[in-house]
């Protein structure tokens, strides 16, 4: 068998190299073919003879039992996963086996034998920081390592050849050496354990507590051999506390030993360390106080102030001697003076027990009730608030006020009231639109000083916004202004707001009025009342048409007058007259109507007195006007209203005044980009460009007008507008003029001429950007305009 086997081994050597493995193809790459080699007779022939000596000892085996070689040696490896490694990696030195438990493979290292079992421990290689798996493959399915066996199936020695694989990126080999062999049980025999010492432990082994977990077990023996904890693993239970501790001595199954036994030992309490008493110390003889001295130097607190309640008040008091807060009872007595009503009340500290015969005083107020405002209300004058409250107590004899601008009352004024009687007054010269804090407090006097009560919740009040009103009351026959006439401001409601007169010259003014709609009653002894309706705005004053009284006339008079074109001058013919109670009332019931004759003629009986006449005719933009009605006929109560077919871009202003001056000029300025021209009397059309911007289309000199202005509104221009007395008697004041501004067919404002100012220039309104602004003053030489427009000679030429 050895002389075939070496032939075999011999031809096979010469025949076939050894084969090298090779790398993983790529996909798409050929294989390189395999040469089938012939084998030649001989070879056969010795096959065949290998062949029938397997045979005949395989009949052996089953007669005699599988012969055991010292030579034959198990071959095992299985294939992973693993990265491949960039470079070859030498574990030829610096690396060492390990078993499944981390364990390191040596000639030390026992595995326990399994009855003709293949023992195979190694399931990994490491350095210390890199780890092998024995089954680690590449990508490419390369295994990584290749473990050969060596009698590994019987008790002895075993060992294993660990080989890396080139292809995977390993290298080299080292060999283990391990011993096979049947595992000693530690719980068979008789086996205890025992100290450094080699004293043995048992339940009378005791030891003294330390606060950390005891470990006193260093070896074991059965008395012929002694094994170190190299062979063993210790585990303790209740090795801390002082009481009976346990342990279990686990045998390490690598190092040839298995199983456990148990022990137990005592842990005894360690002894308290010994207290030294402390020398006695003699207390210190206390020092002698004078009580009397301590109570009247202590630090008193006198109660806080009291509200009056109608009986006696008996409050306590703080009293500290020494750091020692003494106590009402037992360390003094209180004795009351005064405590009942409201003024200074006295207090008597008077010691008891070891603060016998000491005495001290201190003092309170008691102040009075509160009292609370009940209405706050501010006035429509609009810088002017109204207050009321609760009545104070008995004894009580004022209030004071307190009002402010800020919650906090930083700033705040007062006002006193010295009358217990009085439960209300007015806040005056208040800011108009602002909120106001109020709030009030009583006061009583006692020995020449008062003492206050505390402040009422404050109260919130807002002031109106506020504008103000002018006008003139004048003669409506003669035309002079009437002095000291009263005009009364009332709301809608007809509540009265309050009154003014007008001075020598006619004129009234009402200088503060909050924003809304009043109606004035305007009248003098001997004269009818006149009522007028205004709207006033935040800001603005609102100058009211000159009121012209009638002689006191309970019959019916006529009124007469005409009715014309805003463009042209000529009357109109078909319009219809609504006549209402009072003046600018042009939403009242209509108490009689008419509708106006050839040359816009119309003449009305009414009862004497003050109406508000609306103007209606097809075609045109609907309006009104005031008249009056006196004893006889009141003529030339004229009207003008304004076509339709205004352009939207167009606005239109239109002048009317009474018989006297005899003669208003009205003025159109406009500068700009596009060009600047004056509109008046004597230059008519106004041209920006080249082209008519604006006209003058009626011009009136003899009374009443009208006079009216047309212009186009032109982005980047700014338009002034003014009224020019020319010639007559009287004055602007006293005039009577109106102005009626039209955008499209819209009515957008009515201008009544001012109450104040002196001069022959009436500063109506400008336009800029759009926004009509209101100017109203009375000057003596036009504003807003440059001195070049001023004249009221010839202004520019037609360009044309």
């Amino acid at each position: 068998m050895g002389p075939l086997r070496s032939a075999l081994s011999s031809h096979l050597a010469q025949s076939h190299p050894p084969r090298q493995l090779q790398p993983p193809c790529t996909r798409g790459a050929p294989m390189a073919e395999t040469t089938r080699l012939p084998i030649p007779t001989t070879i056969w022939r010795a096959a065949a003879g290998a062949v029938a000596v397997v045979l005949l000892a395989f009949m052996a085996s089953l007669a005699f039992g599988t012969p055991a070689y010292a030579d034959d040696a198990t071959k095992s490896y299985t294939r992973g996963t693993l990265a491949e490694q960039a470079s070859t990696v030498d574990i030829s030195s610096g690396w060492w086996a390990v078993d499944a438990e981390g364990n390191k493979i040596d000639s030390s290292y026992v595995a326990e034998y399994n009855y003709g079992s293949a023992i195979t421990p190694i399931v990994a290689i490491t350095n210390g920081s890199t780890t092998v798996a024995r089954n680690a493959t590449t990508t490419d399915g390369y295994p990584c390592l290749l473990l050969y066996y060596y009698n590994n199936r019987y008790s002895g020695t075993a060992n294993v050849e660990v080989h890396g694989y080139n292809s995977a990126g390993y290298s080299g080999s080292f060999t283990v050496y391990f011993t096979i062999s049947t595992l000693s049980s530690l719980s068979s025999g008789y086996w205890w354990a025992q100290d450094s010492s080699g004293r043995r432990i048992s339940s009378d082994y005791a030891l003294t507590e330390t606060g950390k977990g005891l470990s006193p077990v260093s070896s074991i023996t059965n008395g012929t051999q002694t094994l170190t904890s190299q062979y063993f693993d210790v585990k303790y239970f209740s090795n801390v506390n002082p009481g009976r501790a346990s342990f279990a001595v686990v045998g390490k199954r690598h190092r040839g030993y298995k199983d456990t036994f148990m022990g137990a030992f005592t842990i005894n309490a360690a002894p308290k360390p010994a207290v030294t008493p402390k020398p006695a110390v003699k207390p210190k003889p206390k020092p002698r106080v004078n009580y009397k001295a301590a109570f009247l130097s202590g630090k008193l607190t006198p109660p806080k102030t009291k509200t009056y309640k109608g009986k006696k008040i008996k409050p306590n008091v703080k009293l500290v001697v020494n750091g020692t807060k003494l106590k009402k009872g037992k360390h003094y007595r209180l004795k009351y003076r005064h405590n009942k009503a409201v003024g200074k009340a006295t207090i008597t500290i008077i010691g008891k027990g070891v603060y016998k015969g000491a005495k001290r005083t201190c003092t309170f107020k008691i102040i009075p009730r509160k009292t609370a405002v009940t209405k706050l209300q501010a006035l429509r004058t609009g810088k002017q608030v109204t207050l009321k409250w609760k009545k104070g107590m008995r004894g009580c004899k004022g209030y004071q006020i307190c009002y402010s601008k800020s919650a906090s009352m930083k700033g705040a004024k007062t006002k006193t009231v010295k009358s217990r009687g009085k439960t209300k007054c007015t806040l005056r010269k208040l800011a108009s639109g602002t909120r106001y804090y109020v709030k009030i407090r009583t006061y009583c006097v006692k020995k020449g000083a008062k003492y206050y009560s505390k402040w009422s919740k404050a109260k919130v009040v807002s002031t109106p916004r506020v504008g103000s009103a002018s006008g003139y009351a004048s003669n409506a026959v003669t035309g002079r202004t009437i002095a000291k006439a009263k005009v009364v401001v009332c709301t809608k409601g007809g509540k009265r707001v309050c009154s003014v007169k007008s001075s020598r010259a006619g004129r009234y003014r009402i200088k503060s009025l909050a924003t809304g709609t009043y109606r004035l009653k305007i009248s003098k002894k001997g004269y009818r009342t006149c009522t007028m309706t205004i709207v006033v705005r935040a800001g603005k004053v609102t100058y009211c048409e000159n009121a012209f009284l009638v002689k006191k006339f309970s019959g019916y008079g006529y009124a007469s007058g005409t009715i014309s074109s805003a463009t042209t001058g000529y009357g109109i013919s078909g319009a219809k007259l609504l006549f209402k109670s009072g003046w600018n009332n042009t939403r009242g019931r209509t108490l009689r109507s008419c509708t106006t004759g050839w040359g816009g003629w119309y003449s009305i009986r009414l009862k004497a007195g003050y109406y508000t006449v609306v103007m209606k005719r097809s075609g045109y933009v609907q309006t009104s006007m005031n008249i009056y009605v006196g004893r006889g006929s009141s003529s030339n109560q004229n009207g003008v209203i304004n076509p339709r077919g205004n352009k939207s871009t167009k606005y239109r202003a239109v002048l009317t005044w009474g018989a006297n001056p005899r003669d208003l000029d009205s003025h159109l300025v406009s500068t700009g980009s596009k060009g600047s021209y004056h509109v008046l009397y004597s230059s008519k059309t106004g041209y920006l460009n080249g082209r008519s911007s604006a006209m003058l289309d009626v011009d009136d000199t003899s009374s009443y007008g009208p006079e009216t202005t047309t212009f186009a509104k032109k982005k980047g221009q700014t338009y002034t507008y003014y009224v020019y007395l020319y010639n007559g008697s009287g004055s602007l004041k006293t005039s009577r003029a109106k102005v009626k501004l039209y955008h499209g067919n819209t009515l957008v404002k009515t201008y009544s001429v001012p109450a104040r100012g002196s001069g022959r220039y009436w500063n109506v309104f400008s336009i800029r950007k759009g926004k009509v602004s209101d100017r109203q003053t009375i000057t003596s030489y036009p504003t807003g305009v440059d001195s070049t427009y001023a004249s009221q000679g010839t202004g520019p030429s037609n360009p044309s």
